[in-house]
């Protein structure tokens, strides 16, 4: 997959690209940017148009700006890599955030990405201020010959799914209904980092990763989890928070990961969280917590089982 990080030097053919932020790659960005891929079969490249945002007015759409974000970049290309994009165009949003709609679609769309076919969501806005809709950009592509596939949302529970909807669930602690509005399963990649030591003196040896700025963090409390690195699957137990019994300064996901020995630190494992198990606690002694890690260690296998076999 090649990805362009600016609107300059960019050459690739005919495209048949999907539009939007795609922040959260869940149910209803997949039907969008399948919908772009399709046009593979029509001898066209499968490609995104997304952005970069920081997180004030100047950086971000106004309605994005404070958003957290969902997957970080890189589980982000991943994700659209494995759905079958081949180019991902990815400038930062105040490169193109003054044009007017007509300028976007005829110099930006047409002109740079030589868009052949478009598909967006049906609430797809661009142009400057947001003021154009899905059906404007219908209108204007149409001038060019374009083709443009307005995608309608996918429900869940009577309501399209959407990224604010992820969001909640996430914070409500509520990791099945937002695994299901995403269709896979929320992730983390961050890097592994030195901690107090004190898992492996009560027989649990973790590892701590911090999230980035800027991040979404689920709701503090313990998780049955997996981890990915190399070729292994590994069932784990991993609290998220700022552990009130020993102390924290920061939240981060501390992870237990069963029947694994040995040294992460420095690497970038996929932490999956698949079940919420129970609110993070501060317990009276160090025994305590480790009564309780042991309990949830047989909750987070009985899990990886029910998933995995």
């Amino acid at each position: 997959m090649i990805k362009y990080s600016t609107l300059e030097g960019i050459n690739v053919p005919g495209t048949s690209i999907a539009l939007g932020q795609f922040d959260g790659i869940h149910l209803g960005h997949q039907a969008v940017i399948n919908k772009a891929v399709e046009g593979r079969q029509r001898g066209l490249v499968p490609a995104v148009f997304t952005f970069t945002t920081g997180n004030s007015p100047a950086t971000a759409p106004s309605k994005k700006v404070n958003n957290k974000f969902i997957f970080s970049q890189d589980l982000k290309l991943k994700a659209l890599d494995y759905l079958g994009v081949e180019v991902v165009f990815n400038p930062p949003f105040e490169s193109f955030r003054g044009l007017t709609p007509e300028e976007f679609v005829r110099d930006i769309i047409i002109g740079t990405f030589h868009a052949k076919e478009i598909s967006c969501g049906f609430n797809f806005f661009f142009g400057k201020n947001a003021a154009a809709s899905a059906d404007d950009l219908t209108e204007m592509a149409a001038k060019y010959g374009v083709p443009v596939h307005k995608v309608e949302g996918v429900m869940w529970k009577d309501e399209p799914v959407s990224s604010t909807r992820i969001r909640k669930c996430l914070e409500e602690g509520d990791i099945l209904s937002a695994n299901s509005m995403l269709g896979l399963s929320f992730m983390l990649r961050n890097e592994v980092i030195p901690g107090k030591k004190l898992g492996r003196k009560i027989q649990f040896p973790t590892i701590n990763q911090l999230f980035h700025p800027g991040q979404l963090i689920p709701r503090y409390g313990v998780y049955a989890t997996y981890l990915e690195f190399g070729s292994r699957r590994y069932a784990g137990v991993t609290n998220i928070g700022v552990k009130p019994t020993v102390g924290s300064d920061m939240p981060l996901a501390e992870t237990y990961i069963i029947g694994f020995e040995g040294d992460l630190y420095g690497t970038y494992p996929v932490l999956h969280l698949l079940e919420f198990l129970r609110p993070e606690m501060k317990f009276g002694s160090v025994e305590e917590l480790r009564m309780a890690i042991a309990n949830d260690v047989e909750s987070s296998k009985a899990v990886f089982k029910k998933y995995f076999g």
